[in-house]
């Protein structure tokens, strides 16, 4: 396991391998969980608990902007798959919310925090990215759970309710695992002049994600 990668060779390296195990994920999740439950073959559950020991790095990967493209991408679609489809139904806790609590959701509070107390009210495009990541993968752990389906739904109903009061009001909190997580860009003048390159990106982040939930297959 090399996450998080420790040198630009850990890099090149995972920008190969995630693709792949990204792929391998997605074509074997039900065989894969199905063979687990069927039998008590230890070499299988193992795997599915190495898989799930890797969540809190795929998702630091796939939020870091030092990482490339490709392979942040495929270190979402691992994340997905593995709380989707690689969860036997004894875990304790659905995977997303530690993924949410120890990662996403305090990434989203900070920097909406950062947008809100800009001392010179002008967009900073790192900042805005930072956010769209954030709650892009906010949404895609939502929508892994939805597909896992159980107890999980309930995290994405919260997550999805979470998105959408943002979109509406500016603000939303959300209480997950014993934390509370709250956003709140209500009091802003949004249609000053000075605040003209804020509303769009912030407001259509989390319109975006929230939609990216209702357009995964048996994520809505």
């Amino acid at each position: 396991k090399v996450l998080p990668p420790l040198s630009e060779w850990d890099n090149v390296k995972l920008d190969v391998a995630l693709p792949l195990l990204s792929a391998a994920l997605a074509t074997s999740g039900n065989s894969f969980l199905k063979k687990a439950k069927e039998s008590d073959q230890a070499d299988t559950k193992l795997l599915i608990e190495l898989l799930h020991t890797m969540v809190d790095d795929l998702t630091k990967y796939s939020l870091s902007r030092d990482n490339a493209l490709r392979a942040r991408s495929a270190a979402a679609s691992c994340l997905h798959s593995i709380v989707a489809d690689y969860q036997l139904d004894n875990t304790n806790e659905c995977l997303s919310v530690g993924a949410l609590t120890r990662t996403v959701l305090p990434s989203i509070v900070a920097t909406t925090t950062n947008v809100a107390k800009s001392a010179d009210k002008t967009a900073d495009e790192n900042q805005l990215m930072e956010l769209k990541d954030s709650m892009n993968l906010a949404s895609l752990l939502a929508s892994a759970a939805a597909c896992r389906g159980k107890s999980s739904t309930i995290i994405a109903d919260q997550i999805s309710k979470f998105l959408v009061e943002i979109t509406c009001s500016g603000r939303s909190e959300l209480s997950l695992n014993k934390n509370t997580y709250a956003v709140d860009m209500s009091e802003l003048n949004w249609t000053s002049n000075e605040w003209a390159n804020w509303p769009a990106p912030v407001f259509l982040s989390s319109s975006s994600a929230f939609g990216s939930i209702l357009s995964v297959e048996h994520g809505g």
